[in-house]
């Protein structure tokens, strides 16, 4: 009935009357051999340092020829293994040779200031901010009616120039910019909304200025301006937005 020979059967009852284990004896390890060495994980590991914006293919091309043979799908393994992940970079502003000596050089100079002394200095900024209309993202159209108007979503960029103010003593209030500003505007701004907010803070005008070096800031009008307030300016190195915290507070 159960097809198994006498011979099979007499077997299994002899293994069974001297109480031995019925589970089939195997040597070494089992399942399917790794097929990447040590050598062949230590080269993707290098590889993919070396090549981080490059795609998967060309990735697993530069490895074939380096001699390390393997699908998409065990590239994506060892990636995996290595926590290795596929993420949008971080985005700076390109630095020259000379910029980057320059904030060398401002950190340097400002690195033993103390957190009473940098609560001192007046941080400012003026940004522009591109507004965009929010519409539906789809639409249920036939593969034949793309162009057809009621499945077009428009869209309108529009854009705001803004300048603001903080302090360790709080946030200055948002001054909207018409148009580009130029220094006879700038001007104005210091004028109405800078030195207002600084009397408030600072009655003894005991503080530091810091604004960015953009054109309209470095003009003579723009310094004399400063001068003849008695405003003292911090200096600070070109494109680096980046380590002005006015950039985490609202702008």
């Amino acid at each position: 009935m159960c097809k198994v020979s006498q011979s099979t059967v007499r077997n299994i009852s002899k293994v069974v009357q001297q109480g031995e284990s019925m589970t089939p004896k195997r040597s070494g390890k089992c399942g399917r051999k790794r097929i990447t060495t040590p050598r062949d994980e230590r080269k993707i590991r290098q590889i993919t340092i070396e090549n981080r914006n490059k795609p998967r293919k060309v990735i697993r091309d530069i490895l074939e020829k380096a001699g390390v043979t393997l699908s998409d799908m065990t590239l994506r393994r060892r990636w995996k293994e290595q926590n290795f992940s596929c993420r949008r970079p971080l985005k700076k502003p390109k630095l020259t040779p000379a910029m980057r000596l320059k904030r060398l050089e401002f950190a340097k100079k400002y690195k033993h200031w103390t957190a009473e002394d940098w609560h001192k200095v007046c941080f400012s900024k003026e940004s522009s901010i591109q507004i965009l209309e929010d519409h539906t993202q789809f639409v249920r159209r036939r593969s034949n009616e793309k162009f057809k108007e009621d499945c077009i979503v428009e869209r309108v960029k529009l854009s705001l120039m803004i300048w603001g103010v903080i302090s360790a003593k709080g946030n200055g209030r948002l001054y909207i910019v018409e148009n580009t500003i130029r220094q006879d505007q700038y001007i104005k701004v210091l004028s109405e909304k800078l030195i207002p907010q600084t009397s408030e803070w600072f009655p003894n005008k005991d503080f530091l200025f810091m604004h960015d070096s953009a054109p309209c800031h470095k003009a003579k009008k723009v310094a004399k301006f400063l001068n003849d307030h008695q405003i003292k300016v911090l200096e600070w190195p070109g494109i680096s937005s980046d380590i002005n915290p006015i950039e985490i507070s609202y702008i």
